[in-house]
């Protein structure tokens, strides 16, 4: 659904994802995630809340996730994507998980 590949300086703020097909955000190689206040709401397979692969500097908080699949889940770089890096220095608080 929503997904940014080598970015610094990411906010994702305030908003509502719902019914998705898939993995509903998915930043890569990124620096400096922040994902706010959004509510993820969508029950069905695979289709995880938010996967930071190979990220750096995350922060999730206050987030209310209802999915079919899993609510967070931090990746080290997916399939051909392990050249990117580990994940690091990941902060999760104040949310919700369904």
């Amino acid at each position: 659904m929503v997904e940014f590949i080598g970015c610094t300086n990411v906010l994702m703020e305030a908003y509502r994802t719902h019914a998705t097909p898939c993995w509903q955000h998915h930043p890569t190689d990124c620096t400096n995630v922040v994902i706010r206040g959004v509510t993820v709401d969508s029950i069905g397979p695979n289709n995880d809340g938010f996967d930071p692969d190979a990220c750096s500097n995350v922060l999730c908080e206050d987030m209310t996730f209802n999915t079919g699949d899993d609510c967070i889940a931090i990746k080290s770089g997916k399939n051909l994507d392990t050249g990117y890096g580990p994940a690091q220095d990941h902060v999760i608080r104040n949310c919700i998980m369904n």
